[in-house]
């Protein structure tokens, strides 16, 4: 049986436009991180001397290809700190990651812990720099961005280790066919679409549904068995058991959302791991302005379990007028 272990995901954004709600997707950034297992990619908690591989989600409006700068250093987190984590001990200097790959993405060798924490995990903290390149001072675990970038994402992901059966956490699973839209399959394309224009002669598919401007829809996600969640108990020692609760983070770059930026997906009642089916659905607005010739608009939905596990998913749209 799985322990409920906290995990930490903290994005900020310098340059961003503070008056656009946190839904929509108005220019490049940073929504959120995968973490996979070598040799068990379902898996998101690594073991000491395991590879763990991380993968930012980056959302940018279609036919916007910014240049992108990142520098990432893990760190075992102190078990004494209060507030937010920080780093205990000297930081994992050989493992310092750089790049320019969009969307980044890097490994790291999970560190041994203190046998006496009951409860270890790994800090990453680092930065993404949007059109520019970071500066990172690894020693002093100081970073930025040069001046040359137009928007800057530190970024802290707070990542358990597994030390038992019990601090085992996998990544939500989502089937292909856990979305729709207006009751009617939503399904992803074979390849992600990446231009925003000229949609209205595609066909109307279950890939790319075509909607009136202006027009409200319902799009819901579905979720039940294994795709809900892991079985977990609150701590060590609690008998209670209940599917760990997944929030759901939705964001578009055209239309208009209801107001929150993330759903919760929980089991309020603790249940033995019998079947669970939930359903989340909620209502979308379509632009009310597009060319002739039809809008593409890029749906993307972030699930994360609070144990630094996360799935995401990408649907599209075309509004034609």
């Amino acid at each position: 049986m799985r322990i409920l272990l906290a995990a930490l995901l903290v994005i900020a954004c310098a340059g961003c436009e503070e008056l656009s709600p946190g839904w929509l997707i108005k220019d490049t950034r940073v929504l959120g991180a995968t973490v996979s297992v070598d040799g068990d990619p379902t898996r998101s908690s690594p073991a000491a001397g395991e590879r763990a591989n991380v993968e930012l989600v980056m959302g940018a409006p279609l036919g916007v290809n910014d240049t992108l700068g990142w520098a990432f250093l893990p760190c075992l987190v102190s078990r004494t700190n209060a507030g937010l984590p920080a780093c205990g001990g000297d930081p994992l200097f050989d493992q310092v990651a750089m790049g320019t790959s969009s969307p980044p993405a890097f490994s790291f060798i999970a560190p041994t812990p203190d046998p006496e924490d009951p409860a270890p995990s790994v800090l990453i903290v680092g930065v993404v720099c949007i059109g520019g390149m970071p500066t990172l001072d690894a020693a002093n675990m100081s970073y930025g961005c040069d001046a040359a970038s137009i928007r800057t994402f530190p970024l802290t992901l707070r990542l358990p280790l597994q030390i038992d059966a019990d601090t085992t956490n996998h990544n939500p699973m989502l089937a292909a066919d856990v979305f729709s839209l207006d009751m009617n399959e939503w399904l992803a394309p074979a390849s992600p679409l990446t231009m925003r224009d000229g949609c209205a002669s595609m066909p109307d598919s279950s890939e790319l549904p075509h909607v009136q401007i202006g027009t409200a829809h319902k799009y819901a996600l579905a979720m039940g068995g294994t795709e809900y969640g892991e079985i977990v108990r609150a701590a060590s020692g609690d008998t209670s058991e209940r599917h760990e609760a997944i929030t759901i983070s939705t964001f578009v770059t055209e239309g208009k959302l209801p107001d929150g930026q993330f759903d919760v997906l929980a089991d309020a009642t603790p249940t033995g791991p019998g079947p669970l089916y939930l359903e989340l659905e909620r209502e979308w607005q379509a632009p009310t302005e597009v060319p002739s010739d039809g809008a593409v608009v890029r749906f993307l939905f972030v699930l994360r379990d609070g144990r630094g596990g996360q799935a995401y998913a990408e649907r599209f749209a075309c509004v034609v007028p």
